[in-house]
């Protein structure tokens, strides 16, 4: 499980300094979760979404169970798709600011895996049928 750090948040940039750098990359059916730090300047996070036109990646929106936002990445995502989203924070003083990251799907490689224990699978197997066939 990714968990994202919201350290600080800049209330004349709008920006959030997350721990991932804006950046999280995380493989397919494991869980993300936002945190706020403490003396962060962020008094709470009020939605996180994905952007208009950007892939939905998600089996799990990111949703807010009332301590923490949660997400979870589909299973059958794509290799490498990439998702830009909001994280919309408040301050302390109750303003609302609006910060753009990313997430990305880690490649799979289990079709490789699975394709290669395949192929050794066959090798011995046809070795041993060559060596029963000497006897």
């Amino acid at each position: 499980m990714a968990t994202i750090g919201i350290i600080s948040g800049n209330p004349s940039t709008q920006q959030l300094n997350l721990s991932d750098h804006g950046h999280t990359h995380e493989n397919k059916g494991k869980s993300i979760k936002w945190k706020i730090e403490k003396n962060s300047n962020v008094a709470s996070i009020e939605n996180i979404d994905l952007k208009p036109g950007s892939p939905n990646i998600f089996s799990e929106r990111p949703k807010n169970d009332g301590k923490k936002w949660k997400a979870k990445i589909d299973k059958n995502a794509s290799n490498y798709a990439e998702s830009e989203y909001f994280i919309k924070w408040m301050d302390f003083n109750g303003h609302l600011y609006t910060h753009d990251p990313k997430i990305s799907v880690k490649p799979s490689f289990m079709a490789l895996k699975w394709l290669i224990v395949c192929i050794v699978g066959l090798s011995v197997a046809e070795l041993l049928r060559r060596q029963i066939s000497k006897r």
